[in-house]
């Protein structure tokens, strides 16, 4: 298995938001939080991120997937 990148949580949320605004038709994507998972067992991630929405909304599923292509290439640092 390859080791993964180190990130820092600030990095991560720019990381997700850029993509984020790359996608016009996700406007209800206000931000996101990255928060550090105890405990955790490898391979699984050592983070999480959360959308905060516009409302009651659900995140759509394309941003909820890079969400856990990021978790497959990066740790926290």
């Amino acid at each position: 298995m390859a080791k993964k990148h180190e990130g820092r949580p600030l990095e991560l949320q720019e990381a997700i938001m850029l993509e984020v605004r790359r996608h016009p038709e996700w406007p209800d994507i206000l931000g996101v939080t990255i928060t550090e998972r105890h405990p955790v067992a490898p391979p699984h991630p050592n983070w999480i991120a959360v959308f905060t929405m516009s409302g009651p909304r659900i995140a759509p599923e394309r941003a909820l997937r890079l969400i856990s292509h990021l978790q497959n290439e990066f740790d926290l640092g």
